[in-house]
């Protein structure tokens, strides 16, 4: 079978459960042959380079791998579009001089998305909002004062407001893929390895940054499966 786009991957499975030897072959190796150019002659090329044991069938890991797999990809296609709309965002508080990147280090962090939500529920006064703070945030609330002063346009706020509600609802997406994915995480456990646990990590710098990443309760699952994209 000719891996071209995902049209292969239902009959693959269907084949695939049914107790059939289906061998997934990459159309580069038959890609600079001349002359059979249909979707006929194609089927019976492939067909005479196999029965000449000439074609190499591709990997493709078991039932299991696969769903964990597709659940992982799809998630990360849409932590990709997320982040186009917190770009979406930020061009439409550069529009308005209103620096939010400037008085904290990530827009879509604790201080961030306060400031960002208060911005979009009506507050304008950049005291108010330089409140919000955190207070783990480098910056004083004077410092950040400076940077929140705008020019408040209401096509640029009526945009933020929809990128922020699309980043939401993402957020809320990707929540329910890492459920999912740790769900099925969990069904790929062996019974005997279930009371183990991971050992420590080496130094007090690589757990704090396993701790940061841990943020999200699936980010360490999707990390250690990144070899499966």
């Amino acid at each position: 079978m000719e891996s071209t786009g995902v049209y292969w991957i239902p009959l693959f499975e269907i084949l695939d459960s049914r107790g059939f030897e289906v061998h997934l072959v990459n159309a580069r190796q038959i890609s600079h042959v001349p002359g059979r150019k249909t979707d006929m002659l194609d089927c019976q090329w492939l067909q005479l380079l196999h029965s000449c044991g000439l074609l190499r069938g591709s990997f493709r890991p078991g039932d299991e791998i696969c769903r964990l797999r597709a659940l992982i990809r799809e998630r990360h296609s849409v932590v990709e579009q997320r982040s186009d709309w917190v770009r979406r965002m930020q061009k439409s508080l550069d529009q308005m001089n209103v620096c939010v990147h400037h008085a904290v280090s990530d827009i879509t962090g604790v201080t961030g998305m306060a400031i960002v939500h208060a911005i979009v529920d009506g507050e304008r006064d950049p005291r108010v909002l330089a409140h919000l703070r955190d207070r783990r945030c480098l910056k004083s609330e004077e410092q950040i004062v400076a940077e929140l002063t705008g020019n408040w346009r209401p096509e640029h706020l009526f945009n933020l407001g929809q990128a922020l509600k699309i980043y939401d609802h993402l957020n809320a997406v990707i929540s329910d893929y890492d459920t999912e994915i740790l769900r099925c995480i969990d069904s790929l456990q062996s019974a005997v390895c279930e009371d183990s646990s991971a050992p420590p990590p080496a130094s007090k710098a690589k757990a704090c940054k396993i701790s940061q990443r841990g943020r999200s309760p699936c980010v360490r699952a999707s990390i250690a499966c990144r070899a499966l994209i």
